[in-house]
């Protein structure tokens, strides 16, 4: 039982000091800007990483592409043999994300097995950690601090975020209004085929009038009678028999 509330105690250890850490890892942003201008002007950008980085590498591919429209992937360390490896050498820009947790020797592996073939790969580790280091090049890591491993992410993504406002600087791209913005996305309110009224549009109807188009487009009918105002009553009269049985 003392394991259990050890194992629990550490994420609230670790989001007391989350704050700090993440205005540390900021300070890190004239070391990432030298790096941007390493970048910039690639066709690619790996960046590869185990456990609970792995999502880090998917949200930093995804930031990168959506800001400086650089291909960009990221790679889970341990199927490196299942293609990502064959890629490797002294001219493919790669990333790793490197931090003291569970699967740390794994990645170490992985970093051992790129260097090998000639890569040379940014990383982003753990301030101090010393034996990391002596597989890197000289100033081609970003550190962060140590947090716990399920915290990790919150800093570890940050350095990617930063780099891909500075490559898209570089690269003369609009970084407040990338094409992915949110401003480009499909308005629903708007959308023909789901024929949402302008005015006065909840949540309630996009969803009706998208699952109606759904059902019409994509699935099979299940039940032709139930229209967009029969559905809107069934909902009215559920919310008011709710609200009588809770009184």
């Amino acid at each position: 039982m003392a394991d259990v509330v050890s194992h629990a105690q550490k994420p609230k250890n670790g989001l007391e000091k989350i704050r700090d850490q993440i205005r540390e890892v900021l300070k890190t942003d004239e070391r990432v800007k030298v790096l941007a201008e390493e970048l910039y002007d690639k066709k690619s950008l790996l960046i590869m990483g185990r456990g609970f980085n792995f999502a880090t590498c998917l949200e930093g591919a995804l930031k990168i592409k959506e800001l400086t429209y650089m291909h960009s992937e990221g790679i889970l360390a341990g199927e490196l043999k299942h293609g990502p490896l064959a890629l490797v050498d002294s001219n493919m820009p790669l990333m790793m994300v490197i931090t003291r947790d569970q699967v740390y020797s794994k990645c170490m592996n992985a970093l051992l097995q790129v260097t090998a073939r000639g890569g040379r790969p940014i990383i982003i580790l753990e301030k101090d950690d010393d034996e990391t280091k002596k597989h890197v090049e000289k100033m081609r890591y970003i550190e962060v601090p140590h947090t716990v491993d399920c915290l990790s992410s919150i800093l570890t993504t940050i350095p990617l975020q930063l780099l891909s406002y500075h490559i898209a600087v570089l690269k003369k791209c609009d970084a407040q209004k990338p094409k992915s913005g949110l401003e480009k996305l499909t308005d629903l309110s708007h959308h023909e085929e789901l024929q949402i009224p302008t005015a006065e549009v909840t949540a309630y109807d996009i969803f009706v009038d998208s699952h109606s188009w759904y059902s019409m487009h994509v699935a099979p009918p299940v039940d032709a009678s139930r229209t967009h105002d029969s559905c809107r009553q069934e909902l009215q009269l559920a919310t008011v028999n709710t609200a009588g049985n809770s009184v």
